[in-house]
């Protein structure tokens, strides 16, 4: 029989081969969790851009979709260069209805130094004689005018002119109008 130390290299051979082992075993299972996730991590971003994708053309067709709706969107708007296109708007609404119309003062804000596409307002006082029927039309067609305006301040003040049979009544109203000016011509964006 072999005396008890000449077994001993063979012993560390194998303690050394098992804690190799173990070691290797160790390793390779981190690096396939590194892999493992490296892999999610990488599947998740194609994904993701394919989602982006997807996304992405359909906004873009949404975008060329709404170009005309976006183009007509700033005709719900006074034009800094069509003020004066709309005061008179404002007056022939009372020849159209047979009342007197007239703007008694007009201001708007500054727009010397916003960029185009901005808005400011625009801010007229209107006066209006006529019968009852035809101040409450030039009221209701002052509201409903194609333009994002706001009216208030209304004062009605009812008159008599004339005596006797010839007396007649009369209505007058005053209101201030707010309409909102878009500054410049902001041009509508294209994609392709």
């Amino acid at each position: 029989m072999k005396p008890l130390y000449a077994n001993i290299p063979m012993m560390l051979l194998g303690l050394a081969v098992t804690v190799g082992g173990i070691l290797l075993y160790v390793y390779m299972y981190m690096a396939v969790n590194a892999s493992f996730a490296r892999a999610i991590l990488a599947r998740s971003v194609v994904d993701s851009q394919k989602q982006d994708s997807v996304d992405e053309a359909a906004t873009l067709a949404l975008f060329n979709n709404t170009v005309a709706s976006r183009a007509r969107l700033a005709s719900f708007f006074v034009s800094d260069s069509q003020a004066v296109t709309f005061i008179e708007s404002l007056e022939q609404i009372g020849q159209e209805v047979g009342s007197t119309v007239t703007i008694s003062s007009v201001s708007a804000d500054d727009t010397s130094a916003l960029k185009p596409g901005s808005f400011a307002n625009m801010h007229a006082h209107v006066n209006v004689s006529g019968s009852w029927a035809s101040v409450m039309r030039v009221l209701k067609l002052s509201e409903i005018l194609p333009y994002q305006t706001s009216i208030g301040n209304v004062n009605l003040i009812e008159s008599t002119v004339g005596t006797g049979k010839a007396e007649k009544r009369v209505w007058q109203a005053s209101y201030d109008v707010t309409a909102t000016l878009l500054v410049g011509s902001a041009p509508v964006p294209q994609i392709k």
